[in-house]
């Protein structure tokens, strides 16, 4: 017997399949989207990371407030309202009802040679959309582990380029430079509009 098409029976049949993944793929597609908004409001605070540790650098304490450093807090996004810097150097992100509606908090600590360690378990931003490192657990710098969450702020060479560096080091430098070539162009921008 030639069958031209689809009975009914099969188009069912595959209706009920593509609804039951749906409905089983959807809250995990859901929950995907929050952790990935929630990476991008960490990504957002590294400049600031990097401000309070530049201030270490500087005068070897911690900022008392977000005026000590030269931070400007970036403009809101989807995900995240915004990155301010506290008392004692701490960072707050601030996420939109879209990822959440919480908050991190990334509180460092100082040592005697001005190592930085950050940790990121405070906050009122669920533990299940926060990434590993930040679920309860703080890091010392130094350590070895997947979930390494230290910045160090070396001795006193701004391009050290320590082969121990950890990886949010790493990502702080290419924020830092990523910054800093922004801020070239806005002030190359800025100049072209004032000679028109």
């Amino acid at each position: 017997m030639d069958s031209k098409g689809f009975t009914i029976f099969e188009i069912v049949v595959s209706l009920l399949i593509v609804s039951i993944l749906a409905v089983v793929a959807l809250p995990y597609y859901q929950k995907f989207l929050l952790k990935a908004r929630v990476a991008d409001g960490l990504g957002l605070a590294s400049g600031a990371k990097i401000a309070v540790a530049e201030y270490v650098y500087s005068k070897g304490a911690l900022p008392q407030s977000q005026e000590d450093t030269a931070y400007q807090s970036p403009a809101s996004t989807d995900s995240v309202e915004k990155i301010t810097i506290g008392q004692n150097g701490v960072i707050e992100i601030s996420y939109t009802p879209q990822a959440s509606y919480g908050t991190i908090i990334l509180t460092p600590s100082m040592d005697a040679n001005n190592t930085l360690t950050w940790s990121c378990d405070a906050g009122t931003l669920p533990n299940q959309y926060r990434p590993t490192n930040c679920k309860g657990t703080k890091v010392a710098a130094g350590d070895t582990t997947t979930n390494d969450n230290t910045t160090t702020v070396h001795d006193g060479n701004a391009n050290d380029t320590n082969s121990g560096a950890s990886t949010d080091e790493i990502v702080d430098k290419k924020a830092q430079r990523k910054a800093e070539r922004e801020a070239r162009k806005a002030a190359k921008e800025a100049k072209n509009k004032s000679n028109k």
